[in-house]
């Protein structure tokens, strides 16, 4: 194993085991997809990654994995070109052309590619005009998004098997032009398709609301819904003793990487990086404890924080920001103290505290005290907002 900020699956997936036998039987014995929802960086997507490399070692299982993060350009056309290829790819591999590579060419070698492919007649031509269609100037999308999304379980029928689907940030869909129409049909669809399992992932509970977990979502019930859970201190002691094996690390280390990490897998290998980096510091053999790991995880923060968290700071509106700053650099934990700081209403403070926590950013105990999430990005926002003092 070696520490990595990509998802992972196999061996480097480390305490998820329950979780991906409890998906994959969900899928295989019972037919039914689940969505997945939690914390940015917590690990959603090597979940999928791991649920795929199990499924393909299934008889009779086609599965395929789609991110719709990032696909550019972030239009519905393109996120039904990548499903219409990967559908394809997964169950067509005997095609030995790229599929991007066919949609190129013109009708009559288009058909060519398929003509030993072993389909339908009447499921080859489908393929093939879903395959040159992209060629017109205006498309009908709508007929399009229905034929690609039937697709799966037409092949899945003549091919004997079931069709699973792992779309990863779905509640993207909702942002295209069109899109809200696209999750409708594919709900209804859904409930009639008996070879096809989708399931799907969101980092924003309240846009995962919006399509499977609300009672008015269109795919409420039609998923087992599931919150992937922050890694605990066990499975982090064992992973960072694995990868540290040349180093004696004391409990308190250990301690010290569960608080800063708050257990998310993306923030366990930043520091394992971080404590890579240091080697120049360390001889092997030598004692990591917490104190040392303190000072590796601040001076990374103070040096390079800005890389990861700008992004994410800069996305938030301007009064967010500012509520965050006030926790990070007073240790304000609730309206009427923020009030007295900001001068704002505590009303209205604790209005866009209660976005910060929809979005996951803040959290509340059970004495109703706020704190950020992240003690990662508090620590960063300490360092860069120093000025506003």
């Amino acid at each position: 194993m070696a520490f990595t900020l990509r998802p992972v699956w196999g061996e480097k997936l480390v305490g998820r085991e329950n979780d991906v036998v409890e998906i994959v039987n969900s899928i295989t014995k019972n037919k039914t997809g689940v969505a997945l929802y939690g914390v940015r960086r917590v690990g959603k997507t090597s979940l999928f990654y791991e649920v795929e490399n199990r499924l393909k070692k299934e008889p009779h299982v086609k599965v395929l994995y789609l991110s719709l993060w990032g696909l550019l350009p972030s239009t519905l056309e393109n996120f039904l070109l990548e499903l219409l290829i990967k559908v394809l790819s997964t169950h067509l591999p005997e095609v030995s052309i790229k599929f991007r590579e066919i949609m190129k060419l013109d009708l009559p070698s288009i058909k060519k590619n398929f003509e030993h492919v072993k389909i339908s007649e009447t499921l080859k031509d489908k393929v093939v005009y879903l395959l040159d269609v992209w060629k017109n100037k205006e498309i009908d999308t709508y007929k399009i998004a229905q034929d690609i999304f039937k697709l799966p379980q037409k092949l899945a029928e003549e091919n004997n098997c079931v069709t699973v689907i792992l779309l990863d940030e779905f509640p993207t869909v909702l942002k295209y032009e069109g899109g809200k129409s696209i999750v409708e049909f594919l709900r209804t669809l859904n409930e009639k398709q008996d070879r096809v399992v989708y399931s799907i992932a969101g980092s924003e509970r309240s846009t995962m609301e919006q399509v499977a977990l609300d009672a008015n979502s269109p795919f409420y019930k039609q998923f087992i819904s599931k919150e992937v859970m922050p890694l605990d201190k066990e499975s982090i002691s064992k992973f960072i003793k694995d990868n540290l094996a040349w180093l004696k690390i004391k409990d308190d280390a250990i301690d010290v990487i569960y608080r800063y990490s708050s257990g998310l897998p993306y923030h366990i290998n930043l520091i394992g990086i971080t404590i890579e980096n240091s080697r120049f510091e360390l001889k092997e053999g030598s004692v990591l404890d917490g104190k040392t790991v303190e000072k590796f995880i601040l001076r990374f923060l103070k040096r390079e924080g800005s890389l990861y968290y700008t992004e994410e700071f800069e996305s938030l509106g301007e009064q967010e920001k500012h509520i965050l700053g006030t926790m990070a650099l007073y240790g304000a934990s609730n309206p009427k103290d923020m009030e007295r700081i900001t001068h704002k209403a505590a009303s209205y403070i604790s209005a866009y505290l209660y976005r910060l926590k929809k979005k996951k950013i803040v959290m509340q105990d059970l004495h109703g005290a706020y704190r950020i999430r992240d003690p990662m990005f508090e620590q960063w926002l300490k360092y860069e907002l120093k000025g506003l003092e």
